[in-house]
C-alpha cells in the first residue's frame, strides 16, 4: 500500500541558519569573535577586527547554504533512527543539540581556513580553540531564540 504525503517540512537547521542571518546574530558575532581574536589569539586589535569581518563574511556566505544542507543530512540520519525509535518528531533535544554542535563546527572550519589563507596564521590550537568557543557562544545566541520560537 502507497500512500502520498504532502507536507511543509521545517527543519531545526532552516531555524538556525535564518537566525544567525538577523543583522543582531550577526553585530553579536562580530563584537563577540574580534575579542576573543583580540584577548585569546595572537592578534592586535585593529587585525582582530579585519578578520573578524572577513570570516564572518565568508562564513555567513558559504553558511546560507551549508547550514541547511547540514540540516537535511541531519533530519535523514535522525528520520531513520532515534526519531523513529522514539516516535518523536524534528524539533527534539538531540536534533536540536546535533543542529548547534553541527553549526559549530562549520562555521569554525570555514573561519579557521580564512584565518589560515587570508591571515597566514599557522594552525595552532589555541586560536582554533578560540574560534571554536567564540561560534559556539554565537551560535547559542541564534539557538536559544530558535528554542523560544519552536513551532508547535
Amino acid at each position: 500500500m502507497t500512500s502520498l504525503v504532502l507536507a511543509d517540512v521545517v527543519w531545526p537547521a532552516l531555524f538556525l541558519s535564518l537566525r544567525m542571518a538577523a543583522w543582531w546574530c550577526v553585530l553579536a558575532s562580530l563584537v563577540v569573535e574580534c575579542l576573543a581574536l583580540w584577548r585569546f589569539a595572537p592578534l592586535p586589535p585593529l587585525k582582530a577586527i579585519a578578520a573578524s569581518l572577513v570570516m564572518n563574511t565568508i562564513s555567513a556566505l558559504c553558511g546560507t547554504l551549508l547550514l541547511p544542507l547540514m540540516g537535511i543530512r541531519l533530519e535523514v540520519i535522525a528520520s531513520t533512527t532515534y526519531q523513529e525509535w522514539f516516535g518523536w518528531g524534528t524539533f527534539n533535544p538531540i536534533t536540536t543539540f546535533a543542529t548547534w554542535v553541527g553549526a559549530v563546527l562549520v562555521t569554525s572550519a570555514i573561519e579557521c581556513l580564512i584565518l589560515w589563507l587570508a591571515f597566514m596564521m599557522p594552525w595552532n590550537r589555541r586560536w582554533v580553540a578560540v574560534v571554536l568557543g567564540a561560534n559556539a557562544v554565537t551560535v547559542a545566541l541564534a539557538g536559544f531564540t530558535v528554542l523560544l520560537n519552536q513551532p508547535q
